[in-house]
């Protein structure tokens, strides 16, 4: 028997370092965002300017959209001046009020007559107090004629363009909000 050459096994050795790994896939989908949130406004004006597009990255409180606000500030001065009108009618009825309340308790006037100035200072009342919800909601809707983004995230839509007049409950757009 012949004698077989020795064969010498090569050994490579390596240092292991821990490393960080990542895996990546390559799908093929359709991506859903977490939550949609539409951009509409519950009263009508005309569309001044758009600062987005669609696909366009939007930040919380971005702005977006601007509407005509002349309408707007005009309801605002007219609020205002429905509560001077009512404040004064109120500041009237009021005294009035006093006045008669000094007579009665003189037994100059009549219960009769007390009882309506009574009746007269709180209704002047509730006049003033919905005068005041009327300068709110006035006050609201110039303040909504600059919108801005609720959320962070990508626009999808896109619904309207400058000069156009929207109407209330219109979407105007719609953002995808970020996760």
């Amino acid at each position: 028997m012949s004698a077989r050459p020795s064969r010498v096994a090569e050994v490579r050795t390596l240092t292991l370092v821990p490393q960080r790994w990542q895996e990546s896939i390559e799908v093929y989908g359709i991506i859903k965002a977490a939550e949609n949130v539409d951009i509409s406004v519950d009263f009508s004006a005309q569309v001044k300017e758009v600062g987005f597009h669609e696909g366009q990255e939007v930040k919380q409180g971005q702005a977006l959209i601007v509407l005509d606000s002349r309408k707007r500030a005009l309801r605002l001065e007219q609020a205002q001046t429905t509560v001077n009108d009512a404040k004064a009618a109120l500041d009237e009825a009021r005294h009035n009020l006093e006045r008669r309340r000094d007579l009665a308790k003189s037994g100059v006037l009549s219960q009769e007559l007390l009882e309506t100035a009574e009746v007269a200072m709180r209704r002047a009342a509730a006049q003033y107090e919905d005068t005041l919800a009327g300068l709110r909601l006035a006050k609201r809707e110039l303040a909504e004629t600059e919108l801005s983004s609720p959320v962070s995230g990508l626009v999808e839509r896109r619904l309207i363009d400058p000069g156009e007049t929207v109407h209330p409950g219109q979407v105007l757009a719609t953002v995808n909000a970020a996760i």
